[in-house]
């Protein structure tokens, strides 16, 4: 199957073409990281984490149609923006949180520019220009990993010469495959990744995901496990699955 890396390759956060454009007006040219929270299962759909600066500004929810925008640090929120058209403050149980949905690119686009005026009053208060907020707190163990996979993806070579890379985040009806490589024979190679030592359960989760990718390419695939510090119990289990095992440095 020649073409299979077409077929795999695509958008990397988004659920749907029409979401994407939504997302895609609203985040562009915004100094913003973006970490999928959970893919898309019978009973939840995709969630990413959107932050600046280490700090978590928004939760998205993105659905086939639409995408509903829950804004965490309503303290350092303009009120152009709380008292936009379509705005709702709620109430959970860590604190109040305020949401809009977005159904087309145009919302996004009027939304755009508070989502700029949010993010500047967050900088001006982290590079101690305004005192009348309070410092906010970075969220960085939810962007352990995400830190981790730019790491390795930007360095592929470390793991094996000639990888290059296919799609991250692929997600599939057993889950969500971290990195989606093609190898030098152009053959598909799974990366798990698992931060700090991993646990022996990333053996079965490769070795679905190995069976999903060669199902559909009918290709040999392969799979290696990649984490940050040395597992004796997990190299001895990838080694009897004819999995890979790669210790990141």
């Amino acid at each position: 199957m020649s073409d299979w890396k077409t077929f795999f390759e695509g958008t990397e956060f988004y659920a749907s073409r029409h979401t994407e454009k939504i997302l895609d007006s609203l985040v562009s040219g915004l100094e913003l990281e973006i970490v999928l929270s959970n893919a898309r299962s019978i009973n939840t759909v995709p969630t990413w984490h959107v932050f600046f600066k280490g700090i978590r500004i928004l939760a998205v929810d993105v659905y086939q149609a639409s995408v509903l925008c829950r804004f965490i640090k309503m303290q350092y929120a303009p009120a152009k923006l709380i008292n936009h058209q379509g705005f709702k403050m709620e109430n959970w149980s860590k604190g109040k949180y305020g949401n809009i949905s977005l159904i087309d690119s145009s919302h996004a686009l009027e939304l755009k520019p508070f989502l700029a005026e949010h993010i500047k009053i967050l900088d001006e208060v982290l590079s101690r220009k305004r005192s009348d907020l309070p410092m906010p707190k970075t969220d960085r163990s939810r962007l352990k990993e995400h830190y981790f996979e730019n790491d390795v993806i930007e360095n592929l070579h470390q793991i094996e010469e000639g990888l290059t890379l296919v799609r991250r985040q692929l997600v599939t009806e057993y889950g969500r495959i971290d990195i989606l490589c093609a190898d030098r024979n152009v053959l598909p190679l799974e990366l798990e990744l698992k931060a700090s030592t991993g646990e022996i359960s990333a053996v079965d989760q490769i070795t679905r995901y190995i069976t999903i990718i060669q199902e559909h390419t009918t290709l040999d695939t392969r799979g290696i496990v990649v984490i940050q510090e040395k597992n004796s119990d997990l190299a001895d289990a990838c080694l009897r699955r004819n999995v890979g095992i790669h210790i990141w440095s």
